[in-house]
């Protein structure tokens, strides 16, 4: 292991640099795949990744590229010398990428905190890489002393502190803080649990439940003020691709999702929602949700008076 002491104002890109470079002679010279990243203590350390290593955070790994008989038969002499520089990688999946492209990566993880994972993975997979992401956030909230964000935004999954909350989507994120994970909302920001599986079909499906529609009216106006607002903020992130609505399925459940997503076919009522008139200058209307969510208490409520009626509940 090689340790490059703590970061400092000193650590700008060119010093990044040239820290990659020194883990790509390293990978050459040694025939051995390396870690860079921190050990516990804070320092910056490249270590081998085929031996138990002490690193605390790894930002980045380097692997000895070499030409094989596929790629010989498969690839262009040019295609071969570009895929041979790209012999880093990081925390997105099956992507590989030259120094030039690791040192912004690098940088952002150990100075900044931002953490990019790519389009969620398909069931294990994703869960995984979500645990993965989780535990990353955790320690970045310890490294950094602040509330740092975990969720979906335009490159996929991402960690990012607080500060960076634009580039997430908010109902499919979460802050994570010493004293544990939340919400991200301008109206009610709620503790959750994020081994929840509604956090994890969220982040893959973008469908989110907010638990069973009931007869208590100041519960229920608070489920379905968090589902309007999330469904107003997904449909900014749809745009005209895909309506989302807020639903109350047959299970007596309300949630907010593409309107023809996979669970709509369990829909009793839907209401499909209009960012437009939630909306000023980008701003969240509060007042306007508040009565949205209210006008659809009465609607649900007569939907499921309905449905009591005819199960001979009433």
């Amino acid at each position: 292991m090689r340790s490059y002491g703590k970061i400092d104002s000193s650590w700008d890109k060119t010093r990044f640099h040239s820290l990659l470079e020194d883990a790509s002679n390293i990978c050459k010279e040694s025939d051995d795949s390396l870690s860079i990243g921190e050990d516990k203590d804070g320092n910056v350390c490249i270590a081998s990744s085929s031996r138990e290593h002490p690193l605390y955070i790894a930002a980045c790994g380097v692997t000895p590229r070499k030409i094989s008989d596929h790629w010989k038969n498969t690839f262009s002499t040019q295609e071969i010398k570009t895929m041979l520089k790209k012999e880093f990688s990081d925390n997105v999946a099956y992507q590989d990428y030259t120094i030039d492209e690791m040192v912004p990566r690098t940088y952002d993880y150990l100075v900044n905190g931002i953490i990019e994972y790519g389009s969620p993975g398909f069931l294990s997979e994703g869960r995984i890489q979500l645990s993965c992401a989780f535990a990353d956030a955790q320690k970045m909230v310890k490294k950094f002393d602040k509330p740092f964000i975990l969720g979906y935004g335009k490159n996929g999954i991402a960690v990012a502190p607080f500060s960076e909350r634009s580039r997430f989507i908010d109902p499919l994120s979460c802050v994570v803080t010493k004293h544990g994970v939340w919400t991200i909302s301008d109206i009610h920001s709620i503790k959750q649990g994020f081994y929840d599986a509604d956090f994890q079909y969220a982040i893959a499906f973008h469908v989110k439940s907010y638990g069973r529609f009931e007869s208590d009216y100041i519960t229920c106006i608070t489920k379905l003020e968090c589902a309007f607002e999330d469904a107003v903020k997904m449909s900014k992130h749809h745009h005209k691709k895909e309506s989302i609505c807020v639903m109350l399925d047959a299970h007596k459940i309300i949630r907010v999702q593409p309107q023809n997503g996979s669970m709509n076919r369990a829909a009793v009522e839907s209401i499909i929602i209009d960012p437009e008139k939630f909306l000023k200058n980008d701003v969240l209307l509060k007042d306007v949700i508040s009565s949205a969510a209210k006008n659809a208490y009465e609607k649900f409520l007569s939907v499921e008076n309905i449905k009591f009626q005819h199960d001979g509940f009433l």
